[in-house]
């Protein structure tokens, strides 16, 4: 019984972020990965369009259309807000301690410019579709990772995230992968695990 509960979690676990597009739903996602013991690894998927709309900067456009059309020069404020809403604005914790050597790694200004745009002509491409047609195309577009290590005098074995209001309703998968390293057999090299 307990093996098929695991399977269960495993498929789940698998499948969680292609639900969430494959069924329309317009929602964050993170999945949360420790490898090692002590590393941490945090993968945010969300809508450019929708975080953009919840985000402040100086000097922001009024419109998205606005938003897609200036330079890349233009979007470097946005791109600060970007960096500071996923690393100072989200703290990870690890019992009683910080994540040690938190990096997040974020679209550059050109990334971004090409983001928006291609957000922008799917927007408008939509106005011109059936309202009935649906291509199931993602929203999540927009792709967030964050790293780092648990920090050696941490206590406890909690982790507590404190995702940012912007990214709305998010749903959290958590895994910890088991790896292993094979040696090469005579004619194959046979991988066994308990389901």
């Amino acid at each position: 019984m307990k093996n098929i509960v695991l399977l269960l979690n495993l498929i789940m676990v698998l499948s969680f972020s292609q639900q969430v597009t494959a069924h329309g739903l317009n929602m964050s996602t993170a999945q949360v990965t420790l490898r090692q013991n002590n590393h941490i690894s945090i993968r945010v998927h969300t809508s450019l369009k929708d975080l953009v709309a919840q985000l402040n900067w100086q000097g922001k456009p009024q419109s998205f259309t606005e938003l897609a059309t200036i330079s890349q020069a233009k979007l470097k404020p946005m791109s600060v807000a970007l960096h500071s809403l996923f690393t100072k604005k989200m703290p990870v914790k690890i019992g009683d301690k910080e994540m040690d050597s938190n990096k997040a790694r974020l679209p550059s200004p050109q990334q971004l410019q090409s983001k928006l745009q291609k957000a922008l002509a799917q927007q408008v491409m939509q106005k011109h579709q059936d309202k009935h047609h649906n291509d199931h195309q993602s929203n999540n577009d927009l792709v967030i990772e964050i790293d780092g290590f648990i920090a050696k005098n941490a206590e406890g074995s909690k982790i507590d995230i404190g995702f940012p209001k912007e990214l709305g309703s998010i749903m959290v998968s958590y895994n910890k992968p088991q790896v292993q390293t094979l040696k090469a057999g005579k004619n194959a090299t046979h991988y066994h695990q308990a389901l």
